[in-house]
């Protein structure tokens, strides 16, 4: 018996079934790559079809169910399945596949024989005439299976299933939020809707374990003073008509906002928790301010879940968060969301305002998606609530 290698045909397999594999119970059912000339269906006979989903992972600490549908299956005396160590010269064991449900046939393959890196198989039949047939792979190209080797490995083929493979992800993002006119203490009210729009860019990168991803990120943000009309009966912005004028006047001249940078972690405590935290600095038109943030997640990193998270910036505010994601239309992940923000704080100690918003993803291919945000913002006191709008680009490498 040859000491188990992979050949270069293997590696490719494990390569691929490492990427594309897709969390399950028993194995890990995804469509490899077919290579030229290898059979993917076959029939016995005119009226005799097999059909079978290739595996592409499996785990080690637990037996491996190989599901086959057989139609027409009287013409079939007898069908199993022939696996061995991955690159290997080892004689093919065998496991009858036996009939299930309906149609389907099912072999069990021991998990004493599921030795990482990888086994490889392929699925025969034996008709009442005695002719040997096989299906999905054949003695000399049998079909690669990864073999993983703790929950570890199989959390790992997960995530790169999720991601496609890649390991970095760029989000540029841009947003609007308009505000009605509000009431004031002492009895006045602000005169105009007010604006606020922010641009962004932040970029991720995965190293899955034990910490999920690093993050970095820049934002702009402008906003507008509030108007109001003066004591002198004049319309003037909050800022010039603060108690500060002389050593304000200056400032107030210009449009409000914050330049900030953000770098922190994601760290996954559990395949269903995590958490995130964040280190912020920035300049705004008065001086330097820094800041902190953190996310809590229950569930999925890019799966069904829900999220809270907040943060606090020296002199602009805090902001605290509640967003539930979920992925039950392929290839378009949606989110409901709330937010409250002191964001921007204003003259009279900074108005509360909220914003619930309905966020939907289209996933156009495995590198590249473009998502839309749409909501209503409310500030404390206001007269009515406002349309808001975002629209996030994000592509993967």
């Amino acid at each position: 018996m040859s000491t188990p290698t992979l050949s270069s045909t293997g590696l490719a397999w494990l390569s691929g079934a490492l990427l594309f594999a897709a969390i399950g119970g028993d194995g890990l059912a995804a469509e490899p790559p077919v290579e030229e000339g290898s059979p993917t269906e076959e029939t016995s006979t005119a009226t005799v079809r097999i059909e079978h989903t290739p595996i592409a992972s499996a785990r080690r600490d637990r037996d491996l169910h190989v599901t086959v549908r057989i139609a027409a299956d009287w013409d079939v005396a007898l069908a199993w399945v022939s696996y061995r160590a991955a690159g290997t010269d080892d004689d093919y064991a065998e496991a009858e596949l036996r009939r299930g449900l309906g149609t389907d046939y099912v072999a069990i393959l021991p998990r004493a024989a599921l030795n990482a890196p990888a086994i490889e198989y392929f699925i025969s039949t034996r008709d009442l005439g005695g002719v040997v047939r096989s299906h999905f792979g054949s003695a000399e190209r049998p079909h690669v299976v990864a073999v993983l080797r703790d929950e570890a490995d199989h959390q790992l083929v997960g995530s790169l299933a999720r991601h496609a493979g890649f390991a970095s992800d760029l989000t540029l993002s841009g947003s609007v939020t308009t505000f009605a006119p509000h009431a004031l203490s002492g009895g006045r009210e602000t005169l105009d809707t007010t604006l606020m729009w922010s641009t962004g860019a932040e970029f991720r990168h995965r190293l899955y374990r034990p910490v999920y991803d690093i993050h970095f990120a820049i934002e702009i943000m402008r906003g507008e003073f509030d108007r109001v009309v003066d004591d002198d009966g004049e319309t003037v912005n909050l800022c010039a008509a603060s108690s500060f004028r002389s050593s304000t006047s200056r400032r107030c001249q210009r449009r409000p906002g914050v330049n900030l940078g953000r770098a922190g972690i994601t760290h996954q405590f559990h395949r269903f928790f995590s958490t995130e935290l964040d280190i912020t600095l920035g300049a705004t038109h008065a001086g330097f301010v820094a800041g902190a943030g953190t996310l809590w997640r229950i569930g999925e990193i890019e799966g069904t879940r829900f999220e809270v998270g907040g943060d606090y910036v020296g002199s602009i505010g805090g902001r605290g968060s509640f967003r539930f994601w979920w992925d039950t239309v392929p290839s378009v992940p949606m989110a409901l969301g709330f937010q409250f923000t002191q964001w921007p704080a204003g003259n009279d100690g900074g108005s509360m305002g909220s914003l619930l918003h309905y966020r939907a993803v289209w996933e156009a291919s495995a590198r590249w998606a473009v998502g839309l945000d749409i909501g209503l913002a409310l500030r404390e006191r206001a007269r009515s609530a406002m349309p808001s709008g975002a629209v996030v680009l994000r592509t993967r490498f």
